[in-house]
């Protein structure tokens, strides 16, 4: 504890041009959890130097420039984060109520931004799970202290909104451990169990809980490490009983996702997750219209995932030349030299139609909007999912109408799975099952295979990801592209 207060900045180097970042706001909360558990077992002048470090670098910037703080009232994790941790700290080591009582105040205002603005109207996050998780896990922890500072008075956990928030990943999840990872999201996710169970009895959610228990990816993905989430990974945590999530049709409007499910014969669910939304999304990747086919823990069809953070992939004028960035690296179509555009909202897909019966889901959008082409008209994206024989048959229809000449139109698909490709017919090659993808149209196509290999490797990444396309050559304004995608047991 000595070397951190001995430390230079809390602030992680690529945050430095503030005075209050993630870093330092959970450096401030960790410290001062410690000092109150069991400060009363250090030298005097180690809880001296403690109080002194948190006021000097977290309590006087706070009060000093809370509203320069771009995350005091910013629309993603961030807000959750830092408001949370430096609430927390307030409450464990502010002695003064009126400075105590100003303080809580302004960490309230931020938080109120927070799930206004940075969780959809239907609770969704764009930013994905794992921020989701990320954002979160501050704010339930400084709730409770909260709730029990003031006897119950102030509940955060509640409120009707953090329910709504709170059920998001069951959304999400496409099986144990696996979550439709659009944007900076990573598909192996580890929930923390004593967050997940808090927040599970607080929002009348048991199936939460569910979320964190028998993971096999949990070997994958790095836990929490920080000791106040371990405390109430220990504390929080217990072994009662929590129903299954039910795995589901799902359509969460405002986030602009449709998570669509069928079964295979030994009941297995076969997920189909597409997303329209647009391309100024918090940890934003330009995918708009891609989609997801998983099967049985296996992304057939995937989305990339996050790059590698450097201080490239954060910089808005080179994060996009990154292929897990780019729509290149997603399963979108490419227009001539086109891809698709950044930076504005107007870069964005429409959901026309949702649609779900007990043999057949669709959703139907148009993605014009997300390339910026001016002659344009529209690029209606179909997909539907419909159950025929032992496992279900997805079809991709694109239409394509331009104001004039037409230039030539690429389709792609992604995967991290081997491929074969074969003219208009690609397979992709799962641990129990196969998924074929047949050209329907236009006739006289074939499938090509691009491996990203390099691209993989300086963002490194342990797999190889595939890009499977195919070519459409333009004889009017209007073009169309049909592929039937289907699983093929091994």
């Amino acid at each position: 504890m000595w070397a951190i207060c001995e430390e230079t900045n809390w602030v992680a180097p690529a945050h430095e041009y503030g005075t209050i970042d993630l870093f330092a706001a959970e450096t401030g909360f960790l410290l001062a959890e410690l000092l109150h558990l069991i400060g009363g077992d250090f030298p005097w002048e180690v809880r001296r130097r403690i109080r002194e470090e948190i006021d000097r670098r977290i309590f006087t910037v706070y009060f000093a420039q809370y509203n320069d703080h771009h995350w005091h009232k910013c629309t993603n994790n961030w807000n959750g984060v830092c408001n949370s941790s430096v609430g927390s700290t307030f409450l464990y080591l502010e002695k003064d109520p009126e400075r105590l009582a100003d303080a809580i105040c302004q960490v309230l205002d931020g938080l109120e931004v927070f799930f206004e603005t940075a969780f959809e109207e239907d609770g969704g996050s764009t930013e994905g799970t794992g921020y989701w998780q990320y954002g979160l896990l501050n704010f339930v922890s400084f709730a409770e202290l909260l709730r029990e500072r003031t006897g119950g008075e102030i509940d955060l956990l509640s409120l009707p909104r953090v329910r709504t928030v709170a059920a998001y990943p069951l959304n999400m999840v496409m099986s144990p451990g696996r979550y439709a990872n659009f944007s900076d999201c990573d598909e192996y996710i580890y929930l923390n169990p004593g967050f997940i169970t808090r927040l599970a009895e607080k929002t009348d959610r048991p199936e939460l809980r569910r979320l964190s228990e028998n993971t096999p990816t949990a070997g994958k993905s790095v836990r929490h490490w920080r000791l106040p989430i371990m405390l109430r990974d220990i504390l929080w945590s217990n072994d009662c009983p929590a129903p299954a999530p039910d795995i589901q049709d799902t359509y969460l409007e405002s986030t602009a996702v449709v998570r669509f499910v069928s079964e295979t014969p030994n009941s297995l669910p076969v997920v189909l997750a597409a997303k329209a939304g647009h391309n100024a999304e918090n940890h934003n990747q330009n995918d708009v219209g891609t989609f997801i086919v998983h099967r049985d823990g296996e992304s057939f069809i995937c989305d990339p995932g996050r790059g590698l953070y450097d201080r490239k992939y954060f910089a808005r004028s080179a994060r996009y030349l990154n292929v897990f960035c780019s729509s290149y690296g997603h399963s979108v179509p490419r227009i001539g030299d086109d891809v698709q555009k950044h930076g504005d909202r107007k870069y964005g897909g429409k959901v026309l139609d949702v649609r779900t019966s007990p043999t057949e889901k669709k959703i139907t959008m148009d993605i014009a909007g997300a390339y910026g082409i001016d002659n344009l008209k529209s690029l209606v994206r179909d997909i539907r999912m419909k159950q025929e024989g032992d496992f279900p048959t997805i079809t991709l229809s694109d239409t394509f109408e331009f104001a004039g000449e037409a230039p030539d139109v690429e389709e792609a698909f992604m995967t991290f799975l081997d491929v074969i490709v074969d003219g208009p017919t690609a397979v992709i090659s799962g641990t129990k099952a196969d998924l074929v993808l047949s050209i329907e149209g236009p006739s006289g196509t074939g499938f090509a295979v691009e491996d990203l290999e390099e691209e993989c490797r300086a963002n490194m990444k342990e797999t190889v990801l595939e890009r499977i396309s195919f070519r459409i050559h333009p004889h009017d304004n209007r073009l169309a592209a049909k592929v039937s995608i289907k699983f093929r047991q091994k």
